[in-house]
């Protein structure tokens, strides 16, 4: 099992630093810090551990910006694409590891993009993009009646300028921009058109803007056909993210042959359209965390905008279970903590209102334990890790943590020897016992991280993320089939100790992916910054 079971631990949830620093071509430099909501997504749940560590194979590339928000209604871990996202840039450094989370830094140039950002979100890997026109020249580039066309190159939102259309004369001149031209193969990116639109004044626009992109130089055959309702525009700039599936199809477009676009839309004299940056696009890499900015943060072209995304995770918010199983894959819970129950005299506490923090951990009955854990647990390779607490006096001789057997001769287990200051673990096979130990000094309150493993290699032992000693094992269990029970059991009890979180893997642990779990735990059971 990989150390992406460290997800137990941690709520994929905490809050994003996110600071964006915009200078101006002047040198003027504007700088907000935003502390957002962070949602990492179910995509990236098995990997945030790693990923805080500096470990993980599924790294932050790209920070995209966009132009929407998700609805209320929609479960935001569940995202794994941008709502409008009109630029992705890759990240200027390296990760920079911090002891409480991990800064990422993207650079936005100065003729890169503009625009209101209003989403950020983190991929693995850039989109695909294909240009279908930057828009900076005018070549290729017609319109209707009564208007004029000239390159801008103060309003703009990418490269050196945008497209204008100014009309004045008489006419209904609905054509406003067409080429035939373009030469684009958009098979790789075919997911949307994109471009951005401007209208001085939208009151100028009347019926809805009808958009072509097509294989054919001639109007209304083998084409993609969208329209945009001009009441819902701005008066400014306006991103149009088209989805190629929802698009009106005529003919038999041929992604691989682009040669025409055509925006239209009726006019009253006067009025200022342009159009900048037109693609297509395709998202790319897996979406990995997100957030959305309310009010919305404006870069302004020819400036240069720094992101600094520091994400901290909730290390203080509630653990959602106690016991998590895991195969070699990923981690599994299937609501684990709702099937345990304390058998004894205590009551376990529903997950629902219990925050498994510092403050309080589950206290056993003195004849009270859990079980739970077979998914994942094998008698010839597996592994434990769990949080205890001492009590406010020592725990009594023998109070124990964990304990697996099919029998009396064939167990395994995890105790406290007070008598010795020893946690002490143990792997009996019909009869013959091996034991690890790791010595402890019983502080009142104080905590111990533990992780017992074994397999060919040995019975093993690691105490508060230290590198895991072993003993040989002459001969391991074929199987133990019943439940193993975690802080007593089979007549043994736990008293004056109290567990925090507990993972159960199908092998051992690396050394140094105990001491990532242990790393990023102590955010929990100490609360530290």
């Amino acid at each position: 099992m990989a150390i992406t079971d460290q997800i137990a631990l941690s709520r994929p949830r905490g809050t994003i630093e996110l600071e964006l620093e915009e200078v101006t071509a002047g040198g003027l430099i504007l700088r907000t810090t935003r502390v957002l909501d962070n949602v990492v997504t179910y995509a990236f749940r098995n990997e945030i551990s790693k990923w805080l560590a500096g470990q993980s194979s599924v790294l932050p590339g790209f920070l995209a910006i966009g132009a929407g928000q998700e609805a209320a209604s929609v479960n935001q871990k569940t995202v794994t694409e941008m709502v409008d996202e009109f630029f992705r840039k890759d990240l200027a450094t390296s990760p920079q590891v911090l002891s409480d989370g991990t800064r990422y830094r993207a650079v936005f140039g100065a003729a890169e993009i503009a625009g209101d950002i209003e989403e950020v979100m983190l991929f693995s890997a850039d989109a695909v993009v294909v240009i279908l026109d930057a828009l900076d020249a005018i070549t290729g580039w017609s319109t209707g009646a009564g208007q004029t066309l000239s390159v801008e190159t103060s309003d703009r939102m990418q490269g050196t300028g945008s497209l204008e259309s100014a009309s004045s004369g008489a006419g209904p001149a609905d054509l406003t921009f067409k080429k035939t031209t373009l030469s684009a193969d958009i098979s790789l990116a075919d997911t949307a058109l994109q471009v951005w639109f401007y209208v001085d004044d939208k009151t100028k626009l009347s019926g809805n803007i009808a958009i072509q992109l097509s294989s054919s130089i001639t109007t209304g055959q083998h084409q993609w056909a969208w329209t945009v309702a001009a009441s819902g525009l701005v008066n400014g700039w306006n991103y149009f993210d088209l989805d190629l599936t929802a698009a009106t199809i005529t003919g038999s477009p041929d992604k691989t042959a682009i040669v025409r676009f055509e925006l239209s839309v009726t006019k009253t004299h006067p009025v200022t359209v342009r159009i900048d940056n037109l693609r297509t696009f395709k998202p790319a890499g897996t979406g990995l965390a997100r957030a959305e900015l309310t009010p919305a943060f404006t870069k302004q072209i020819g400036s240069v905008l720094n992101i600094t995304w520091t994400i901290r995770p909730d290390y203080e918010s509630k653990i959602n279970t106690f016991l998590w199983e895991g195969d070699d894959d990923q981690a599994v819970s299937a609501d684990v903590t709702a099937q345990l129950a304390e058998t004894g005299a205590g009551t376990f506490p529903a997950v629902t209102s219990h925050p498994w923090t510092y403050t309080s951990m589950w206290l056993p009955a003195a004849s009270g334990y859990m079980t739970g854990g077979l998914l994942a647990l094998d008698s010839q390779a597996g592994c434990i890790a769990v949080w205890a607490r001492f009590g406010a006096v020592e725990p009594s001789n023998g109070a124990l943590v964990f304990d697996w057997r099919q029998d009396g001769s064939n167990t395994i287990s995890l105790y406290w020897d007070s008598a010795s200051n020893l946690w002490t673990a143990v792997y009996t096979r019909s009869g013959v016992t091996v034991t690890r130990t790791a010595g402890d000094t019983p502080t009142n309150n104080d905590y111990a991280f533990l992780v017992v493993g074994w397999d060919v290699n040995g019975l093993g032992l690691s105490l508060n993320g230290a590198a895991m000693s072993k003993v040989a094992i002459a001969t391991l269990i074929s199987a133990i089939t019943a439940q193993p029970t975690w802080g007593g059991g089979s007549g043994l009890v736990t008293t004056n100790a109290k567990l925090g979180p507990a993972l159960a893997f199908s092998r051992v642990l690396s050394d140094a992916e105990i001491a990532a779990l242990y790393a990023l735990g102590r955010f929990y059971v100490y609360g530290e910054d």
